[in-house]
């Protein structure tokens, strides 16, 4: 039994040595992280439209500050969305806590 124990846990070993984790995040965007937040946090925002796809029914906004354009999914849930708790702060949360750990 212990053998069988030893020889999964090598094969795990040698399984994961070769899987790459890759990031959402491209290593340009990573660097570009805090002009990105500082954009969202002051950039006007110029128009939207609805998005009708997915459990929140998010809205794209269109920003503009200066010379710069960027659109993005805004959504703004509550409680429970067909069967899943929804709120905007547990993707911040996320968001964060990638940060802290560096996972991309």
């Amino acid at each position: 039994m212990r053998r069988k124990v030893l020889l999964t846990i090598a094969l795990f070993i040698l399984a994961s040595q070769g899987y790459v984790v890759n990031g959402q995040f491209t290593p340009a965007e990573i660097a570009q992280r805090q002009a990105i937040e500082e954009f969202l946090k002051t950039a006007e925002i110029v128009s939207s439209a609805d998005i009708p796809e997915g459990v929140t029914k998010p809205t794209r906004l269109f920003l503009k500050k200066g010379d710069v354009e960027r659109s993005g999914a805004w959504k703004n849930p509550k409680g429970m969305q067909k069967g899943h708790l929804e709120g905007w702060q547990y993707e911040i949360a996320a968001y964060e806590i990638d940060k802290l750990l560096e996972l991309n």
